[in-house]
């Protein structure tokens, strides 16, 4: 009995594993790809500047839990992109904890609109299972840091 709770823990390390690897890898693959078309749009007459990615979400993508300014997924992003890109790269934190898919759904047009962003980058949905707000509650918190 205790040698098949093992196998099971095991298979289901490694299932966990994988996945985590395809997130990244697919994460990877379309950061690259939308970066390549943003400098080749630059390349080909349009304006020189920086490279501006969005992070919206919730308390993830805020950074709650981590050291204050260097690590929430967003500025690791912006520190690794900006090693290996040759434009400026500026990552955005809009990330607001507590909010649910609804929420941060209902506040992406005005962010497109006054960010401008070359990639919008959204990681939310755990609050789901607990905030049934309906209404964009924080929309003024996210309109007053954008």
């Amino acid at each position: 009995m205790k040698g098949c709770q093992r196998v099971l823990r095991g298979a289901r390390g490694v299932l966990l594993a994988l996945v985590f690897v395809e997130v990244l890898l697919r994460i990877g693959v379309f950061l690259v790809t939308v970066l390549t078309r943003t400098s080749r749009s630059t390349a080909a007459g349009g304006a020189e500047g920086t490279i501006r990615i969005v992070c919206l979400g919730d308390s993830h993508t805020f950074g709650v839990g981590a050291s204050e300014g260097s690590s929430s997924y967003p500025s690791q992003l912006e520190q690794r992109l900006a090693r290996c890109w040759d434009k400026p790269v500026r990552v955005i934190n809009l990330g607001v904890p507590g909010q649910n898919s609804s929420q941060v759904t209902k506040s992406v047009e005005q962010v497109m609109t006054r960010q401008r962003p070359s990639l919008l980058l959204v990681l939310v949905g755990v609050n789901n299972q607990w905030n049934f707000v309906d209404v964009n509650l924080l929309e003024p918190s996210i309109a007053q840091r954008v």
